[in-house]
């Protein structure tokens, strides 16, 4: 589900911008970065950013301002863990603004939404299984 920003005040969308910069510094700090010194993993990492901005361009419009589609970030995170999810979805984010032409307070509502929720409750389900 993809939020535009126009129904948000801007203390709240100031709020979401200070989430999601929260939740990139922790994934950039927190990465494992050797990891993608290997260049399977580093093929891998940017395959599934691919995946992500693919799967996001199909959508289903309800409403104009609600646009469902897939999310995939769950197998991402499954895949590569919290941190690189956070930043292969991130850049998946990016690519889908810049190519929809939407404004970036709506990113950063999206950035939380659509990235570091559903891939933290990912996360904290998987610690919690194992």
């Amino acid at each position: 589900m993809e939020l535009a920003a126009e129904p948000f005040s801007t203390a709240l969308l100031l709020g979401f911008g200070l989430v999601y910069a929260f939740a990139l510094y922790l994934a950039l700090r927190l990465a494992y970065w050797r990891r993608l010194l290997e260049s399977e993993q580093l093929h891998v990492f940017l395959g599934t950013s691919v995946a992500l901005i693919l799967l996001w361009q199909v959508r289903a419009q309800v409403d104009p301002l609600w646009t469902f589609h897939f999310l995939g970030v769950t197998t991402v995170t499954l895949m590569l863990g919290w941190s690189f999810a956070i930043l292969a979805g991130s850049l998946a984010l990016l690519a889908v603004t810049l190519n929809s032409g939407q404004g970036w307070e709506g990113m950063l509502i999206n950035g939380i939404t659509l990235t570091v929720l559903p891939i933290t409750l990912t996360q904290v389900i998987l610690v919690l299984v194992r």
